[in-house]
């Protein structure tokens, strides 16, 4: 049976899933991929509607372009690598 599922709802359903995982000690690497596509949807629909993450802004205010750059690789390490 077909579903029909925005990416909003992905994303809420991904983020769900993980929390539940997380509080019924699930597996680290699930938890971490679900919250990494989740991330990822939530941005790309901030992008497709002009807006851009508080916590982006957020970093680029406080750090300098450099540990900016930093930053996302951490962020993108373990998600690239899972």
């Amino acid at each position: 049976m077909k579903q029909r599922v925005t990416k909003l709802a992905a994303a809420q359903r991904q983020l769900r899933t993980a929390i539940d995982l997380y509080f019924h000690d699930g597996d680290d690497v699930s938890i971490h991929t679900l919250v990494g596509a989740a991330r990822k949807i939530l941005l790309d629909l901030l992008r497709q509607s002009g807006e851009r993450s508080r916590l982006q802004e957020t970093v680029e205010g406080w750090f300098s372009p450099e540990r900016v750059k930093m930053w996302q690789k951490a962020i993108a390490e373990p998600e690239n690598f899972f």
